[in-house]
């Protein structure tokens, strides 16, 4: 068994676990903050942030609740962010294509250039580009930077 699929099983028993002691004392802070707990680390949110938000109500003086549904919800934005910018591919597309012809920083589309070579053979990515609809807007894009880089690469011996 995988370490992870362990510590989830662990996570699912505390639900459980705590589901029972909550069944007898509704309004167990401690209850409802490992059960808190244990959905945040299951990224159920969404019950996660119930039971945290019930618990810091029953007990306002409680610093320890407050602080782990503060930074639970950080994480569930960071998450949520991060979800929603690999969903937009194209703009990742752009701001790469971007970044690959800023001549200015020769460093940053250095790294740009090698993250596009990467994405290029990532099935999941190119995939995605062609459900967002993005491969018209690149297909438009790629003669302007051809030119970018040739006019910024002219000044190479023929051959190179």
């Amino acid at each position: 068994m995988p370490p992870h699929t362990h510590t989830q099983k662990k996570y699912k028993e505390a639900v459980q676990s705590a589901t029972k002691a909550l069944d007898i004392a509704p309004n167990d802070v401690k209850a409802l903050y490992r059960r808190g707990q244990a959905h945040v680390a299951l990224k159920q949110w969404e019950e996660g942030f119930k039971d945290l938000r019930l618990a810091v109500s029953l007990d306002v003086t409680n610093k320890e609740v407050a602080d782990f549904l503060k930074q639970s919800a950080a994480a569930y934005q960071k998450e949520s962010d991060a979800k929603a910018d690999a969903a937009k591919p194209t703009r990742q597309l752009g701001s790469l294509l971007d970044g690959a012809t800023n001549f200015a920083q020769p460093g940053a589309a250095k790294a740009a250039s090698e993250k596009l070579v990467a994405l290029s053979s990532d099935k999941a990515f190119l995939a995605k580009l062609a459900e967002d609809g993005g491969i018209p807007q690149i297909i438009n894009a790629l003669p302007k930077v051809t030119t970018d880089v040739s006019a910024h690469l002219s000044w190479l011996p023929q051959g190179y």
